[in-house]
């Protein structure tokens, strides 16, 4: 098993990310490894989230992505890079843009739970369920990881079955998190209020109106502001990534 911790600073707590060894699970492994999208995540949420207490990330294991009963631990099992291969393939071969979707959406699943932890942690008392939890994430996202834009676009995907042609169990990750049509087009206006680009992949974009999403967005950020680091500067096109 093989580790990577932050050191503690003013801002922010130590934040672990574990890679178990999985024999069941190897080529996952490996293309998660590969890709560096997990580790670049939790390197930049190591610099950016306001996190209140150590959390440690789990990318291995069994079952569905999941957080501990305290919110010290994430576990995003590599099994579920292979469930969405599973639906996203869908008899097809696995060529190589299929698999950048399910890397990305993978990859939205390890933010979607530390938006999880980070709710969890906030002293409001105030009960958000998941329609605050998938704002959170298309945030974190869109503004604080480099390429988020795709990845939060290429996870819509898995929110709209017909942009695939997946018919999904009751039991599936996606559809157990309810990633249902309010919340496919509530992430369709904020990433259209970010300024990205929405191609036809993502149907009906005259559904909404420029300037309404503007607002939505902008509304959305000052209402999370206090789970991200103060005065960051923008995620660029330069910003450093994990090693691999």
């Amino acid at each position: 098993m093989s580790s990577a911790q932050a050191g503690s600073d003013a801002h922010s707590s130590a934040l672990t990310l574990l890679w178990p060894q999985s024999e069941v699970a190897q080529v996952a492994r490996d293309h998660i490894q590969a890709s560096g999208l997990a580790e670049t995540i939790i390197t930049l949420m190591q610099q950016r989230l306001a996190v209140s207490a150590p959390l440690t990330v789990v990318l291995g294991g069994a079952g569905k992505p999941r957080i501990g009963e305290r919110g010290q631990l994430v576990s995003v099992p590599y099994e579920h890079l292979q469930q969405i291969q599973a639906h996203l393939y869908n008899n097809r071969s696995a060529e190589p843009e299929l698999l950048q979707v399910a890397l990305d959406a993978y990859s939205y699943s390890v933010v979607h739970q530390l938006a999880h932890v980070l709710i969890q942690q906030d002293d409001s008392d105030q009960w958000l369920g998941e329609d605050a939890v998938a704002d959170l994430s298309m945030l974190t996202l869109i503004e604080h990881v480099p390429d988020g834009g795709r990845i939060a676009r290429n996870a819509l995907q898995l929110f709209d079955r017909h942009a695939v042609g997946m018919v999904r169990p009751r039991d599936n990750y996606w559809a157990a998190h309810a990633l249902n049509a309010e919340r496919y087009w509530a992430g369709v206006c904020q990433l259209m209020g970010s300024g990205h680009a929405v191609d036809d992949v993502i149907s009906a974009v005259e559904r909404f109106g420029g300037s309404s999403c503007e607002q939505h967005y902008a509304m959305l950020k000052n209402s999370w502001q206090q789970v991200f680091v103060a005065n960051l500067p923008p995620i660029g096109s330069d910003t450093s990534v994990a090693s691999r």
